[in-house]
This record gives C-alpha cells, sequence and structure tokens, in this order.
C-alpha cells in the first residue's frame, strides 16, 4: 500500500457530526472520506447482515479484534481515497496509530456532542425510535469505549 500524504481523522460518538463535518470538508479541500460506518453499511448489505446501528458496531469490533491492520486496508480499498484521506469514524486508538504509520502527516479532531444532541440526530435518521436508554446502550458498547481514550 502506498504511503497516504495527509490524512485528517474525525474521532466521536454516534451521531457527534464527524460525517457531516468530514463531507462538508471534503468539498473544499482535496481529499476524498474513507469511512469506517460506510464500509461496515456496505458489508452488512452485502452479506446481507442487519444495518442497525447495534450490528454494526459488533461486525465492527470483531474486524477490529481478528485483524485490525486489514480492516483498515479494507476501509481504504473499499473507500479508493488516494493520497490525502479524511477518515471518519475512527473509534480504536490502533486504527489512529496504523492511520499515523501510513501518513506523512496525521490531524486528528475530536467532536465532542452532548448526549442529547446526539440522541435527537439519531432518532431523525432512523425510520425506528428508540429510547434515551437505548441510546445509552449504543453509547456503551465495547466498540465506543476506546473513545474516551482517542479524546486525549
Amino acid at each position: 500500500m502506498n504511503k497516504i500524504v495527509n490524512a485528517i481523522i474525525f474521532i466521536g460518538m454516534t451521531c457527534s457530526g464527524k460525517s457531516t463535518i468530514a463531507n462538508e470538508l471534503s468539498k473544499v479541500i482535496p481529499f476524498k472520506k474513507a469511512s469506517f460506518c460506510g464500509y461496515l453499511f456496505n458489508y452488512a448489505l452485502q452479506n446481507s447482515f442487519d444495518t442497525k446501528k447495534e450490528s454494526l458496531q459488533i461486525i465492527g469490533q470483531n474486524f477490529i479484534e481478528k485483524d485490525h491492520k486489514s480492516f483498515l486496508f479494507d476501509v481504504l480499498e473499499f473507500s479508493k481515497p488516494g493520497e490525502n484521506v479524511i477518515f471518519e469514524g475512527v473509534r480504536h486508538v490502533v486504527i489512529q496509530h496504523e492511520i499515523e504509520q501510513l501518513s506523512f502527516k496525521t490531524l486528528t479532531f475530536f467532536i465532542d456532542t452532548p448526549f442529547n444532541l446526539r440522541y435527537e440526530r439519531f432518532n431523525s435518521r432512523e425510520v425506528d425510535q428508540i429510547t434515551k436508554e437505548q441510546f445509552l446502550i449504543l453509547d456503551n458498547h465495547p466498540v465506543e469505549h476506546e473513545i474516551e481514550i482517542l479524546k486525549k
């Protein structure tokens, strides 16, 4: 795999605005987006798996536990971003470190959005509405645990 020249990483909890910011930024700078959630959603569709958030979290966690480097390369292959990449949805320290190893320059942003706003954003996107308690369960899924470490 070729070296990534420049990488921008967006980290944050579910529905914090990572994708929105990454999409807007990719319109004004010559970077292509690599989305972990986009890859997982496509993977779930291709394999007839459930595409709800909790299912995608489980699939992503399984990829991390099996071979995090292959997971990152699969996301890059799926996204075909080029030399300048916006990574959206990084949730693991090992993935952040791999991106930093692949890149000449890396800039990381943590998007910190209040729980209530994220909950409203989630329900505005989903057909099946969930309660705050159910959203809190998604927030506490093991795949989300390293986000606070990445915040630092």
